[in-house]
Protein backbone atom coordinates (compact mmCIF):
# COMPACT_ATOMS: atom_id res chain seq x y z
CA UNK A 1 0.00 0.00 0.00
CA UNK A 2 2.68 2.33 0.71
CA UNK A 3 4.77 1.90 -2.27
CA UNK A 4 1.72 2.45 -4.42
CA UNK A 5 1.02 6.13 -2.22
CA UNK A 6 4.79 6.51 -3.51
CA UNK A 7 4.40 5.77 -6.66
CA UNK A 8 1.60 8.13 -7.09
CA UNK A 9 3.56 10.66 -5.64
CA UNK A 10 6.38 10.28 -7.46
CA UNK A 11 3.91 11.14 -10.69
CA UNK A 12 2.37 13.54 -9.33
CA UNK A 13 5.39 15.80 -8.50
CA UNK A 14 6.50 14.37 -11.84
CA UNK A 15 3.61 16.14 -13.90
CA UNK A 16 3.89 19.24 -12.08
CA UNK A 17 7.24 19.83 -12.75
CA UNK A 18 6.66 19.53 -16.27
CA UNK A 19 3.57 22.06 -16.28
CA UNK A 20 5.94 24.49 -14.37
CA UNK A 21 8.68 23.90 -17.08
CA UNK A 22 6.20 23.93 -19.99
CA UNK A 23 4.52 27.13 -18.29
CA UNK A 24 8.02 28.64 -18.11
CA UNK A 25 8.72 28.11 -21.69
CA UNK A 26 5.69 29.38 -22.80
CA UNK A 27 6.17 32.33 -20.70
CA UNK A 28 9.57 33.58 -22.58
CA UNK A 29 8.31 32.27 -26.20
CA UNK A 30 5.21 34.19 -25.77
CA UNK A 31 7.35 37.44 -24.48
CA UNK A 32 10.39 37.23 -26.58
CA UNK A 33 9.23 40.28 -28.35
CA UNK A 34 7.51 42.38 -25.15
CA UNK A 35 10.70 45.03 -24.19
CA UNK A 36 10.19 47.24 -21.48
CA UNK A 37 12.18 50.31 -20.07
CA UNK A 38 13.68 49.45 -16.80
CA UNK A 39 13.97 51.97 -14.07
CA UNK A 40 16.23 51.17 -11.03
CA UNK A 41 16.44 54.58 -8.52
CA UNK A 42 16.58 58.17 -9.74
CA UNK A 43 20.03 58.23 -11.05
CA UNK A 44 19.95 55.12 -13.09
CA UNK A 45 17.76 53.97 -15.88
CA UNK A 46 18.01 52.43 -19.11
CA UNK A 47 18.04 54.01 -22.71
CA UNK A 48 16.90 51.52 -24.58
CA UNK A 49 13.81 48.59 -23.87
CA UNK A 50 15.65 45.34 -22.37
CA UNK A 51 13.85 41.97 -23.19
CA UNK A 52 11.54 40.33 -20.74
CA UNK A 53 13.73 37.58 -21.11
CA UNK A 54 16.53 39.03 -19.29
CA UNK A 55 14.40 40.92 -16.46
CA UNK A 56 12.09 38.07 -15.28
CA UNK A 57 15.37 36.40 -14.42
CA UNK A 58 17.09 38.74 -12.87
CA UNK A 59 13.93 39.05 -11.06
CA UNK A 60 13.94 36.45 -9.26
CA UNK A 61 17.46 36.11 -8.47
CA UNK A 62 17.07 39.14 -6.71
CA UNK A 63 14.11 38.16 -5.16
CA UNK A 64 15.71 34.78 -3.99
CA UNK A 65 18.71 36.32 -2.48
CA UNK A 66 16.70 39.23 -0.55
CA UNK A 67 14.83 36.35 0.41
CA UNK A 68 18.02 35.13 1.88
CA UNK A 69 19.19 38.07 3.43
CA UNK A 70 16.28 38.76 5.29
CA UNK A 71 16.31 35.20 6.99
CA UNK A 72 19.91 35.81 7.91
CA UNK A 73 19.00 39.00 9.31
CA UNK A 74 16.15 37.83 11.43
CA UNK A 75 18.47 34.84 12.76
CA UNK A 76 21.01 36.86 13.65
CA UNK A 77 18.60 39.52 15.44
CA UNK A 78 17.22 36.26 17.34
CA UNK A 79 20.87 35.09 18.69
CA UNK A 80 21.14 38.81 19.15
CA UNK A 81 18.03 38.27 22.13
CA UNK A 82 19.00 34.89 22.94
CA UNK A 83 22.32 36.49 24.30
CA UNK A 84 20.54 39.44 25.95
CA UNK A 85 18.50 37.15 27.94
CA UNK A 86 21.16 34.76 28.66
CA UNK A 87 23.55 37.72 29.95
CA UNK A 88 20.50 38.93 32.34
CA UNK A 89 20.00 35.54 33.33
CA UNK A 90 23.77 35.32 34.40
CA UNK A 91 23.81 38.75 36.35
CA UNK A 92 20.71 37.73 38.16
CA UNK A 93 22.43 34.77 38.97
CA UNK A 94 25.75 36.51 40.43
CA UNK A 95 22.86 39.03 42.05
CA UNK A 96 22.09 35.73 44.09
CA UNK A 97 25.14 34.39 44.90
CA UNK A 98 26.38 37.99 46.32
CA UNK A 99 23.50 38.10 48.18
CA UNK A 100 23.91 34.72 49.56
CA UNK A 101 27.40 36.02 50.34
CA UNK A 102 26.28 38.85 52.24
CA UNK A 103 23.57 36.66 54.05
CA UNK A 104 26.76 34.34 55.21
CA UNK A 105 29.27 37.45 56.28
CA UNK A 106 26.29 38.70 58.55
CA UNK A 107 26.26 35.80 60.26
CA UNK A 108 29.49 35.62 62.19
CA UNK A 109 31.06 32.07 62.07
CA UNK A 110 30.09 29.19 63.53
CA UNK A 111 26.23 31.19 64.20
CA UNK A 112 23.38 29.85 62.29
CA UNK A 113 19.95 31.65 62.07
CA UNK A 114 18.02 31.63 64.63
CA UNK A 115 20.56 31.28 67.48
CA UNK A 116 21.92 33.32 69.87
CA UNK A 117 25.77 33.72 70.11
CA UNK A 118 27.65 32.03 72.99
CA UNK A 119 28.89 34.45 75.18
Amino acid sequence: MALSIRKVWLWIKLIVIILVVAWVTLFFVKNADNKANVWLFFWVSTSEPISLDIIVPITAVVSVLVYYVVRKIAGVWGQLSQVRESEKARDQEKRMHDLARQVEQKLSPGQTAGKEPKP
